[in-house]
């Protein structure tokens, strides 16, 4: 990548940005290194990587980050029979402690491929050397007493004789208190001492270790416990020598792995390095881009990775349907922070960073980024800002290709009007020939009317407030921006008089273009402005229309429940009727004779005869409920009878999962379920003379019939195309399952697939393929 590139468009600074969120400075040495690369097969790999670190700080939040070290020169010194020190060991057990604690980390991640956990599991672990270590060494300046027996039993020596000799000195402290300075014991050159008076010498026998600088004290070591020191200083070398032979046997035992340990230092910083990404990519909030070799850039709200505070996102489209796009508007715009803001985007996309832009955005990869931005003055050398500007656009011109993205800001300005425009086109020209893709700002008209009648070239302004005289630092592809000098002027208070002066001098053709440029604009807000207008009534009416469809179904609700109380009403009037009947009839026939119990027997007859009259009348009869649903298929714009409404109606959108679709009636749209429909007699005529087709369609397609569809290399939207086809086939052919083969790739197309399965009215169930249906790449899909 170009070293002007780099400065430019301040690429160190993402670097240190990037540096913040590394666990160990090794890892943040290896981000201070990061650069653009150029192969499409290694970015997509360490994109791939990003995005798996994410998915693992997502499930099993941050990972244990800690005990990296520079391990290499420890392990050359270990080549060389070296004896490794506290601190080295200390560090050894902490590259394999954390080692470790990863592997912990991710032990229940069960996804079938994931590049860190691939990194994880080659990472070496020794429980034993890491215990080990972790038993003798207990900080950087002292090593267990338990590191050995013999180190246990030479201690325990050590401080039986020191106590000896400290209880002797202390006795002579106590019993001579005339010729000793102080009451108190110390220590010189290792040994233990008495103050001494310098005039009572000879009074002290012992031998003299040190004189203070008044020289009224004599430091002695009385006789009585010489012989005690001498045998503690032979245990201090005894113990000294025990230290080093038990750091020599734990050096020994660790180079036996020195070349497990030392890869797991590479392992650890890369690990570090990835999810420093993944962190930076989660806690501002950026995407994974979708990578391409065909020169398609197509970034959505792409933010500044620099600037603080609120920024304007700017959607940037290039290499499709153009390959140069040339931006006009004021000063300070926003026209330079749309370069940098592109070229920061593809080089944090090349470096395997994720991009601060909304999902699927589509990144091209290049060779080279080549910049012409900025003041390019240059005392030293004595240019001009436009010598120094067009020697720097020379030296593009002499090395940007099809494979290059060039960014100029304010190309062919510091010149002649009139030759810097003709240059710019003219370089334009050049570079849109060779298939260079390129991206320029301007405040040339004549540049505006070149990529309006250039093929391969577009025009692109970034707004700007007249009103507030301020940008709006939105960019808008497609139209070029009207100059507002003399508007902005006008604000400011110049004078009328001087403004119709200047506009005397501009040419009738450039006045007329920023009318037309003018009119465009107003029509273009006139235009926003209805639609928004339009679309805050559409939002009015489809919430009536939801607040109707609720208050009928309160009011039915409503009604249904007052019709059933009256039910209840009516049926325990007429349960009382009959039991009164049955007792007044009963009571006349036990009072009347034998010839008149016929007529009373008659008539009690034809009282229970009217009662379940009445009472079937209010009788729950179950309602049988024809759903057509599961025997028609529709159309959109198919006319349909609406069988609870007893009316036809048109469809708008086909069913989802639950059979739930829109129809239209009159100019009001309801939402009906698909048993709630029939087809017209026009419809089923039309099916009808449609039957033997299908069969003979069947018949032929059976010979060819396939259970699985390849659709890799495909956009989302071409293969929803040819999937819907299949589908159609294989139901046709009354195939329950078949395979939809998407490949793994950078996720996005089996994401808008999984999206597409969940909404379509021909899939029942989905999953992701088993191993051996082709795991990840394949989703198994059953049909209804």
């Amino acid at each position: 990548m170009e070293q002007n590139t780099i400065a430019t468009l301040e690429w160190n600074k993402i670097k240190e940005e990037l540096q913040e969120y590394c666990s160990s400075s090794l890892g943040a040495e290896k981000a201070s290194k990061i650069v653009p690369l150029t192969q499409l097969d290694k970015i997509e790999f360490l994109q791939n990587k990003t995005a798996d670190a994410i998915e693992l700080i997502r499930k099993f939040s941050f990972p244990p980050l800690y005990g990296i070290y520079n391990l290499k020169g420890m392990i050359s010194r270990l080549k060389k029979q070296a004896v490794l020190e506290n601190l080295e060991l200390m560090q050894i057990a902490d590259s394999l402690r954390v080692s470790q604690s990863l592997k912990d980390y991710k032990s229940e991640f069960d996804s079938e491929i994931n590049e860190v956990v691939k990194i994880i599991d080659k990472l070496y672990t020794n429980t034993r050397i890491q215990k080990e270590i972790e038993r003798i060494v207990v900080d950087e300046d002292t090593i267990a007493d338990d590191a050995s027996r013999e180190l246990f039993q030479i201690r325990k020596s050590i401080r039986e004789k020191t106590e000896e000799a400290r209880n002797k000195l202390n006795s002579i402290v106590k019993e001579d208190t005339t010729n000793l300075q102080d009451g108190f014991i110390t220590m010189r050159d290792g040994r233990y001492v008495v103050p001494v008076k310098s005039g009572a010498k000879s009074k002290v026998p012992g031998i003299t270790h040190d004189i203070s600088a008044s020289g009224q004290t004599l430091y002695i070591e009385p006789m009585a416990v010489v012989e005690i020191n001498n045998k503690i200083r032979d245990l201090e070398i005894k113990e000294t020598e025990e230290i080093r032979r038990i750091l020599k046997e734990l050096s020994e035992m660790i180079f036996v792995y020195h070349h497990e340990i030392e890869n797991n230092q590479y392992l650890l910083v890369d690990l570090d390095f990835t999810f420093a990404k993944a962190k930076y990519a989660l806690d501002k909030m950026h995407t994974k881009p979708l990578l391409n070799s065909e020169k398609i850039i197509d970034i959505k709200n792409a933010r500044h990775p620099l600037l603080k505070g609120k920024v304007v996102p700017i959607d940037v489209k290039l290499g499709e349907r153009y390959s140069a796009l040339v931006i006009t508007g004021p000063n300070t715009g926003g026209k330079t922070v749309s370069l940098k803001t592109l070229g920061l985007v593809v080089m944090m996309a090349q470096s395997g960073l994720y991009i601060p832009c909304d999902d699927f955005s589509k990144v091209a990869i290049f060779n080279n980024i080549y910049t012409d931005i900025g003041d390019n003055q240059s005392i030293e050398q004595s240019l001009s800002t436009f010598s120094a500007s067009m020697t720097n656009i020379v030296h593009i011109l002499k090395y940007a290709n099809d494979k290059s993205l060039v960014l100029f800001d304010e190309l062919g300005n510091g010149t002649d009007p009139t030759e810097g425009a003709a240059l710019a086109m003219a370089i334009i020209d050049t570079l849109v020939k060779r298939g260079t893709l390129l991206v320029s700002t301007t405040h040339y008209s004549e540049l505006k009317l070149y990529a309006m009648s250039t093929d391969g070239v577009q025009n692109a302004n970034v707004e700007f407030n007249v009103e507030t005289l301020s940008p709006t630092y939105k960019l808008i592809i497609g139209r070029p921006g009207k100059s507002n000098a003399f508007e902005i002027s006008r604000r400011l208070g110049l004078s009328e008089k001087i403004l119709s002066i200047a506009s005397n001098y501009v040419s009738k053709e450039n006045r007329d273009f920023e009318e037309i440029i003018a009119e465009i604009e107003t029509d273009r807000i006139k235009l926003d402005n209805e639609l928004l207008y339009v679309q805050k009534e559409k939002m009015r009416y489809e919430k009536l229309i939801d607040n109707f469809n609720k208050d009928v179904g309160k009011k039915k609700e409503k009604a249904e429940e007052e019709i059933e109380a009256a039910k209840l009403e009516a049926r325990k009037i007429l349960e009382d009727a009959k039991k009164q009947s049955k007792e007044i009839l009963k009571l006349a026939k036990s009072q009347k004779a034998n010839t008149e119990t016929r007529q009373i027997d008659r008539a009690y007859s034809e009282i229970t005869d009217k009662f379940k009259k009445a009472t079937d009348k209010f009788e729950e009869k179950p309602v049988i409920k024809k759903r057509y649903g599961k025997n028609i298929t529709v159309k959109l714009g198919e006319t349909v009878k609406v069988i609870s409404m007893n009316d036809l109606a048109v469809v708008q959108t086909l069913p989802d999962n639950k059979g739930d679709l829109t129809v239209q009636m009159g100019i009001l749209k309801f939402n009906v379920n698909i048993s709630d429909l029939a087809k017209t007699n026009k419809e089923i005529e039309i099916e009808k003379s449609q039957s033997s087709y299908r069969q003979v369609l069947k018949n032929t397609l059976f010979k060819d019939a396939q259970y699985e569809l390849d659709v890799r290399g495909h956009t989302v939207e071409e293969a929803m195309i040819e999937i819907e086809s299949f589908f159609d086939k294989s139901i046709l052919m009354g195939m329950k399952t078949v395979h939809i083969i998407h490949g793994k790739g950078t996720g996005a197309l089996r994401i808008g697939l999984t999206e597409f399965f969940k909404k379509s009215r021909y899939v029942e169930e989905f999953r992701i393929g088993s191993i051996k249906e082709g795991g990840a790449g394949v989703t198994v899909v059953t049909l209804k």
